[in-house]
């Protein structure tokens, strides 16, 4: 399995793979967010694609696809994990993780965040994760 940040020039060049891998995780934000608009993040390099494929017969095969962005905060600031999307995640996940921690370093993050359905607790403890706190929400749309 291979892992690799996309740089912004390149993301038309898997765009048509990897977009379907992250439609569900657009429609879970309730109207927040498109795929068109994370597109337009990670052109404008205001987010940043990584992605994790294998090569079979001259072909990429993408099994996943996560969006990263840097949330600052007034002391310091955090790599966000903000969309992920695919399949066979066991398979990619041990590595992905350790590329955001490495980035993440690199980049003088105070630590790596995500906020994410509860179901993903369970994947990222598994990589020292701790669940810190739920996000509610009172939709306001029809009321």
């Amino acid at each position: 399995m291979i892992c690799s940040m996309v740089p912004a020039s390149m993301i038309d060049t898997c765009w048509e793979e990897v977009s379907p891998l992250l439609e569900k995780a657009c429609r879970l934000t309730e109207g927040r967010c498109e795929i068109d608009d994370v597109k337009a993040m990670l052109e404008k390099e205001s987010a940043h694609l990584w992605v994790a494929y294998k090569v079979e017969h001259d072909k990429r095969i993408f099994f996943g696809a996560v969006v990263t962005r840097f949330n600052t905060y007034p002391r310091c600031r955090y790599l966000c994990l903000v969309f992920c999307g695919g399949v066979n995640f066991e398979k990619w996940r041990t590595q992905i993780m350790s590329m955001f921690r490495n980035f993440a370093k690199e980049m003088h993050c105070a630590g790596i965040e995500a906020t994410a359905r509860k179901g993903w607790s369970k994947l990222l403890a598994k990589d020292g994760y701790k669940a810190r706190w739920v996000a509610f929400e009172l939709p306001l749309s029809g009321v």
